[in-house]
């Protein structure tokens, strides 16, 4: 069997994660290459944000990109799943028996800007490491959803030469694969905590081939012969990881894009099932508005407590209303789990009784038209309640996994968002028609003049204002700025993602138990 490209030293010798990061770090990698200096450290790009997912770790040496997970930039919301990579964009030269993998003769030319679309390009030259001499420019780029790595490769005999591309997927052996021609589709089928991923292949040599047979658990190669372009595309999409639907409408979302990728790279997607579903709400163009919308919640949302987690607060971001419209939400719910042991009928038709959140339309619409309005749930630390106190209960109460939290402030970001759309209707104002003067035998009369606004037979006609930034944005709760583009752009602290995960499980568990 051939030498993998995720395998090191040897062709039998697994190229773990360790081993990658040592042998690159020393500037050695599966054979002879344009060395770093033995014992720098690889610089790397710390961090690269598009608008919905954070890049971790991106080498500006060896192209290798470490760690991805969702996360939204406007406003800062952390999502449900988990990193993805141990490491994507390994890249390996085969021309006979002879190999080099990808390292840049000097650091790459990088144009970061979180938030939207980011760039690094690196070029590196084998030099006599294969039979003849080639140069590879590879490009990263990043936006909205979507990395692209791609390499053209230039030199002796391009036809002759076999390019190999590799990832490490850190859900291992729980990967699930699915190819379809140059695609490939994966998830992480029992745990559900990673992303589910779209990869597309694309080159003008051989039409690329995945090898699941050459890689072990979790590890995606991809190959390709003669080919002077050769680019892969991966899509990141998230779901709510506790809904098993959620996963299976994002896996049909990401089945559907693949054959697309080209012309859909860089956009950016939301959770795909809603679960929580509004009404579509009619309103008049100039008559002012207040009113409740009708909703309806996900019960395996309710049963596991999201809408009053200890320590937590739902709100909404809303974008796109209709000029003169705002859109607010107002937590129903008190913070805190049930009481598994009292099943009075009291205790359980109060929760049932009301909704966990009041969404209510305000303002003076202006504009006339139909509007899919999306609407955000998601959660923010709740200041308003102390943390509670650690119990000694050898399994801790979910409350206690709080007992360390900071106290949450109007700028602290959110996470867990829950997406939905609702319909807004605007008719415009119903015009009457002149009336035309019967015919009249009388003696004739001076024509009596069209009133105006300003000689008080006529009222003056008011002209909505236009909706004030705040209303069009539509956030409603605390604004969350965002916090840099450094180590703090984790939406939360990992440690309080993980007591989150841990108290959405405690309370199914202790949901179940009190049914």
């Amino acid at each position: 069997m051939k030498n993998s490209l995720l395998r090191a030293g040897t062709r039998t010798r697994r190229f773990t994660a360790l081993s990658v990061g040592l042998a690159l770090a020393a500037g050695a990698t599966l054979s002879t290459v344009t060395a770093i200096p033995a014992q720098a450290v690889v610089p790397v790009i710390d961090e690269v944000q598009t608008s919905t997912i954070m890049w971790e770790e991106v080498g500006t040496w060896t192209g290798i990109v470490r760690d991805a997970r969702p996360q939204r930039y406007t406003p800062e919301i952390a999502g449900w799943a988990d990193n993805t990579f141990n490491g994507i964009g390994y890249f390996l030269l085969r021309e006979g028996d002879r190999e080099w993998s990808f390292a840049a003769d000097s650091e790459g030319t990088k144009r970061v800007n979180q938030g939207g679309t980011s760039t690094l390009t690196l070029t590196g030259n084998t030099g006599s490491a294969l039979v003849g001499n080639y140069t590879v420019t590879a490009t990263l780029t990043f936006e909205g959803n979507d990395a692209r790595l791609s390499y053209a490769i230039t030199g002796d005999n391009p036809a002759g030469v076999t390019a190999f591309f590799g990832a490490n997927l850190i859900s291992g052996d729980d990967t699930k694969t699915e190819v379809v021609k140059n695609t490939l589709l994966t998830w992480s089928e029992r745990a559900r905590t990673n992303p589910v991923l779209g990869v597309t292949a694309n080159s003008n040599g051989s039409a690329p081939t995945f090898n699941p047979e050459e890689s072990g658990p979790g590890e995606i190669i991809i190959t390709t012969t003669g080919a002077s372009e050769f680019s892969t595309t991966v899509l990141v999409q998230d779901f709510v990881r506790v809904v098993e639907s959620s996963q299976q409408s994002a896996l049909s979302f990401v089945r559907s894009k693949l054959p697309t990728s080209d012309a859909t790279f860089g956009e950016q997607y939301t959770i795909q099932e809603p679960s929580v579903l509004l009404d579509d709400v009619t309103v008049d163009a100039d008559v002012p508005v207040n009113q409740d919308l009708s909703a309806a919640f996900d019960e395996t949302l309710t049963a596991l407590d999201y809408f009053n987690i200890p320590g937590f607060l739902p709100v909404i971001h809303v974008s796109d209303l209709p000029a003169g419209l705002n859109l607010t939400a107002t937590a129903n719910w008190e913070s805190g789990f049930p009481d598994p042991t009292d099943d009075s009928a009291e205790n359980e038709g109060e929760e049932e009784a009301v909704d966990p959140m009041t969404f209510t339309l305000t303002g003076t619409p202006t504009k006339p038209g139909v509007y899919t309005v999306p609407v955000t749930v998601y959660l923010i630390q709740d200041r308003s309640e102390p943390s509670p106190s650690p119990s000694a209960d050898p399994e801790p109460e979910p409350q206690a996994l709080f007992s360390a939290l900071a106290a949450n402030d109007e700028n602290a970001p959110g996470t867990y968002p829950v997406d939905t759309t609702v319909q807004i209707t605007v008719k415009g104002k119903a015009v009457e028609p002149t009336p035309t003067p019967s015919p009249s035998n009388s003696v004739p009369t001076s024509p009596v003049p069209t009133p105006t606004a300003t000689d008080g037979s006529v009222p003056p006609v008011i002209t909505s204002p236009e909706a004030t930034p705040s209303q069009t944005a539509g956030t409603t709760g605390p604004t969350l700025p965002h916090t840099g583009a450094g180590a703090a752009g984790l939406a939360l602290p990992i440690s309080v993602l993980i007591a989150l995960g841990a108290v959405l499980y405690l309370g199914a568990r202790r949901r179940r138990a009190a049914n």
